[in-house]
């Protein structure tokens, strides 16, 4: 989850009618508070992160005298889940098992670093000989812009492996049309395809077959970051190939 997005959800519900200047720290502390009984740590670290930045904002435009939240903390939280990787076997085992469809979307956010909806939102015209624009996602059935750090909106150049090309230049010659503005993964609408579609029709079923039912799109990108360490790419570089900022 995005900022946006994480501020829509989370902050909006419990802030989205009160003046600011009326919102003290301890309301903050208890919502944090709350948050932590259901949450992990990094989301709810993230919206301490979210309030104080909304504040400071507010402090520089004038809208308040003082920040109540440059003091929050975040309090202890529920446990994060086993943070799970795949095996270079596991791996194996899930390309066999895979559609060629679902294959795709997988080696793209396994070998590739990309998100689930920069990969239902790539369009024809951004495909080159060896990498694909990423300017664009699709979230919760809507394209819009992919966003970076601080939510500024973004895009980046992604390089494909060998596999993904290979696939790639199999999945495209069983489509009909070459549209520039056409979507690599289209439904039958010429709409995007939605993530939970995929995963819950195309690709939970199989991977289930052979004991990988756990291989979210979460798994495979943390598992693309395990395989760059893995391989000593530079930190820098494996950040900005998934769409990361590292200052």
């Amino acid at each position: 989850m995005t900022t946006e997005p994480r501020m829509v959800y989370h902050l909006t519900p419990p802030f989205g009618t009160e003046l600011l200047h009326r919102i003290t720290r301890d309301q903050l502390q208890l919502f944090l508070d709350g948050k932590a009984q259901s949450l992990s740590h990094s989301i709810v670290d993230h919206l301490r992160w979210d309030l104080n930045a909304i504040f400071k904002t507010a402090l520089s435009d004038g809208l308040v005298e003082t920040n109540p939240a440059a003091a929050l903390f975040t309090p202890p939280c529920k446990p994060d889940a086993d943070r799970r990787v795949m095996t270079p076997e596991q791996i194996r085992q899930a390309l066999t098992v895979l559609d060629a469809r679902e294959r795709l979307i997988f080696r793209m956010a396994v070998f590739d670093g990309m998100r689930p909806g920069e990969i239902l939102a790539i369009r024809l015209g951004n495909i080159s000989s060896k990498s694909i624009l990423v300017d664009q996602r699709v979230y919760k059935g809507d394209i819009d812009t992919p966003k970076g750090r601080r939510g500024k909106r973004t895009s980046r150049v992604v390089g494909l492996s060998p596999g993904t090309l290979m696939e790639l230049g199999l999945w495209r010659a069983m489509l009909t049309g070459a549209d520039p503005k056409a979507l690599l993964f289209p439904t039958e609408r010429g709409t995007p395809l939605r993530r939970d579609n995929v995963w819950n029709r195309g690709m939970l079923p199989r991977l289930k077959t052979v004991g990988l039912e756990w291989a979210t799109f979460q798994v495979l990108r943390r598992t693309n970051a395990s395989l760059s360490r893995k391989a000593l790419i530079d930190d820098k570089v494996a950040a900005d190939q998934r769409g990361h900022a590292r200052v």
